[in-house]
């Protein structure tokens, strides 16, 4: 498998958009009977996209929370959020196993995998997000795993109370039916490269 700035999915060997995280928030616990969700602590908003301003914890807001969604749970902007801001850290289980649905994984540097907590490992997906993934090229490498830590920053200005969403780009192996909606939706949930894959394996499985 190939690595592109450190991250890309688990599945088959090809270069991955840092925007595909390697599972999916529609396969979350759903939400209670009362249609909510417990929700997870508030995450910092960064401002604007500045290394060091990144990591001045002093000076942030609350910038998200996790809320019931259509899909069982989502992330939601509890204040605007400026184009290119950094929202905030993937934090989440660093192992080297890959006993898990790799789906539901991130790839770091050096083999290691990221099972994302709370509150991006409810990011949902969308055809046309409104965030991506990037790593500090800089950044310096934890002295344990050798891996560098993964942030969200937005694509675009976003409003208050709008769910924040990334791109999963799946391969063509892992897509399942896409419902964000969008004016763009691919109908599925895979990579934009990998979109003729699929439908040519959905052509020869009918003809078989």
């Amino acid at each position: 498998m190939q690595i592109v700035d450190g991250c890309c999915v688990v599945g088959p060997s090809q270069l991955q958009s840092l925007t595909a995280l390697a599972w999916i928030a529609a396969h979350s616990p759903p939400v209670n009977d009362a249609g909510t969700s417990s929700a997870s602590p508030d995450i910092p908003l960064h401002f604007p996209l500045d290394k060091k301003l990144a990591k001045n914890s002093h000076s942030r807001k609350r910038a998200v929370k996790v809320l019931a969604s259509p899909n069982g749970k989502g992330v939601y902007a509890q204040k605007p959020i400026a184009k290119d801001a950094v929202i905030g850290q993937v934090r989440g289980d660093i192992t080297l196993t890959d006993d898990i649905d790799p789906r539901y994984l991130m790839e770091l540097d050096n083999g290691y995998l990221l099972r994302p907590k709370a509150p991006f490992r409810y990011l949902n997906h969308s055809c046309n997000p409104n965030c991506e993934l990037f790593v500090w090229e800089d950044e310096d490498m934890d002295p344990y795993t050798n891996t560098r830590p993964l942030y969200v920053s937005a694509l675009r200005r976003i409003a208050t109370g709008t769910q924040l969403t990334i791109d999963y780009a799946w391969p063509a192996d892992f897509a399942i039916p896409c419902h964000c909606r969008s004016r763009n939706c691919r109908g599925w949930i895979v990579d934009r490269g990998e979109l003729s894959k699929l439908k040519r394996q959905q052509r020869q499985a009918r003809g078989s």
